[in-house]
């Protein structure tokens, strides 16, 4: 996983990171 992540860009890394991990809030009720 880390040579994946490392493999990325650091943009679509952090999208991705974003994507999976943050909450978002219009999906919260």
């Amino acid at each position: 996983v880390c040579d994946y992540i490392a493999g990325m860009t650091d943009r679509y890394a952090l999208g991705v990171y974003a994507y999976l991990f943050l909450p978002k809030p219009w999906s919260v009720r």
